[in-house]
């Protein structure tokens, strides 16, 4: 759960006995990266189990590449401004909620807190005056709509 930075830390020194942080994402990383912090004794299980070991984690090779990407990724995530970090993402659903706040059937807010929404969020509800495609719609097959100007 990252953001927040503070995240790194507060789970272990809260006694998780291990944490698996993506290594993208938020941490912007190789995709196929993660991040484990936690007891020695279970870092050390997980090492013992994994490439270069040829043991179960050998499908789950990680190239050194990524290893560095990683850790240059990870050095630039704690050193970032959070707090200019978190205004931008406020800008930006800021400017989705304020283009469609006008619409009818929908209720937008700006969502932002330590549980749900980590990052400032637009979040999208629909209420009962929504009049837009029903929850079946555009799903599958025949169901799809589409714009008359594009042939099916």
């Amino acid at each position: 759960m990252l953001p927040p930075r503070s995240n790194l830390r507060r789970f272990t020194t809260e006694g998780a006995d291990m944490v698996i942080y993506s290594g993208g994402k938020a941490v912007r990383g190789p995709q196929g990266t993660g991040i484990l912090c936690g007891r020695a004794d279970l870092i050390d299980a997980a090492f013992a189990n994994a490439a270069p070991h040829q043991f179960i984690g050998r499908g789950m090779k990680v190239a050194k590449e990524e290893i560095i990407g990683l850790m240059r990724a990870i050095q630039i995530f704690v050193d970032e401004d959070e707090d200019a970090e978190m205004a931008m993402y406020r800008r930006k659903a800021q400017q989705v909620v304020d283009a469609l706040a006008e619409v009818d059937g929908l209720r937008v807010s700006l969502e932002h807190d330590e549980h749900n929404y980590l990052i400032p969020h637009a979040v999208m509800r629909f209420t009962r005056d929504w009049r837009g495609p029903g929850r079946n719609e555009g799903v599958s097959g025949d169901d799809r709509r589409r714009p008359a100007d594009i042939p099916a």
